[in-house]
């Protein structure tokens, strides 16, 4: 498998480049955007803080220090967390809830599943293991001893996943027997069923992916919901500690630098850009898709084993050097269609790629990566813990 890294001829040209658009930029007079954007201060401030080493005390406080880490739609980070004694319990926030992009609460709670996952994680490198139950609405994490924790080594990568939105390995080929493994992984989880699609199937959905981000980008409502979470300045982030950001897009280092640059955008250059990189970068380069898919979609309990087998899933790909990228715009619009009363037309072709029986909640890619993925920012322990 390559290695992500640049040589030393490359990184002289970026680092060559950068030095000229930084001359270029002061004398254009940008100094002011520079410094609002965090042009040369990507991810050292406060922002960032939480993706710090994370202690193995296995105390409730470091447990969910590696929980806020987790995968989460849009990275509105939908959760608050109290803990009482050897009880940890996750709850929705519903002031982050996205209504018109997912309308029954689906990707909220695999949210939460993500959440779950870390905490699990980080206990079991502590030599505990977890016991989830729901509770009116939310999930009820207990910490026991004497069992056998699952999940400890990967703990590492706690603080090294990240979404990869950049380019993947053209040849769409990964080593025999990786899908397989990552896959095996999930057999504590036994709610949830994994289909990786490869190939022809790979293609069909592929074209489902970009049919549905048409789809979202032309309904005004839910384009907009999703467009009030992209954070486009240095201010935007510190003051809010979340949504979506430039330096978590997967571009190269010289795009990113100049992109800051640039005037603000709008929504519907930042619907035209993420159109673009959906049908060219995101669709070109996926060496498979999954899609996670339960027998019960109206369950919370299987939603939350669906959001902790893909945090699990790119705990693991990340401990081996793999890239993924969550791609639900094909259930986001499914729900959307449902919650405006109309038959959605995705609905049928998605329904033929996911096993009988089971309706799919979570679509994602996976391939070597080109580009390394960048943090993205989070909301401080203080805001989001209580006490009972």
């Amino acid at each position: 498998m390559k290695q992500n890294m640049m040589t030393r001829r490359e990184m002289l040209k970026v680092s060559g480049t950068t030095a000229l658009g930084v001359g270029a930029a002061m004398s254009l007079g940008l100094g002011a955007r520079a410094n609002a954007t965090g042009v040369l201060s990507a991810d050292d401030d406060s922002p960032y803080d939480a993706w710090t080493e994370l202690p193995r005390d296995g105390s409730p406080q470091s447990l969910v220090a590696a929980a806020i880490l987790a995968a989460n739609p849009h990275n509105t980070q939908p959760w608050r967390f109290t803990v009482d004694g050897d009880t940890v319990v996750v709850s929705p926030d519903r002031t982050r809830a996205l209504p018109a992009t997912d309308p029954t609460d689906a990707e909220l709670i695999t949210g939460l599943g993500c959440a779950v996952e870390n905490l699990a994680v980080a206990a079991a490198a502590a030599g505990k293991s977890v016991a989830v139950e729901t509770r009116q609405g939310s999930a009820r994490v207990v910490l026991q001893t004497g069992d056998t924790a699952e999940g400890a080594d990967l703990f590492g990568a706690l603080t090294e996943r990240h979404t990869n939105r950049g380019p993947y390995e053209t040849d769409r080929s990964l080593p025999d027997g990786t899908l397989a493994t990552g896959a095996a992984r999930l057999g504590s989880l036994p709610l949830v069923n994994l289909t990786w699609l490869e190939g022809l199937q790979r293609d069909t959905f592929g074209d489902l992916v970009v049919s549905a981000t048409e789809a979202v980008v032309a309904d005004r409502e839910q384009s907009a919901e999703i467009n009030q979470w992209w954070r486009a300045t240095r201010a935007q982030i510190m003051a809010h500690r979340d949504g979506m950001t430039l330096d978590a897009q997967g571009l190269p280092p010289v795009t990113t630098f100049l992109a800051k640059l640039l005037p603000p955008t709008s929504q519907q250059q930042n619907d035209a850009a993420w159109l673009r990189n959906t049908e060219n970068v995101h669709v070109k380069t996926a060496a498979a898709y999954g899609l996670l898919s339960v027998e019960d979609p109206q369950s919370m309990q299987a939603r939350l084993q669906v959001g902790r087998a893909y945090q699990r899933l790119h705990l693991w790909a990340t401990t081996i050097g793999l890239g993924m990228q969550p791609l639900n715009q094909v259930t986001e619009r499914i729900a959307r269609d449902l919650s405006l009363g109309r038959t959605s037309p995705f609905a049928a072709p998605l329904r033929a790629l996911t096993p009988a029986g089971q309706t799919t909640l979570f679509a994602f890619r996976i391939g070597v990566p080109t580009v390394t993925a960048r943090r993205s920012p989070r909301r401080p322990l203080s805001d989001v813990i209580g006490y009972a």
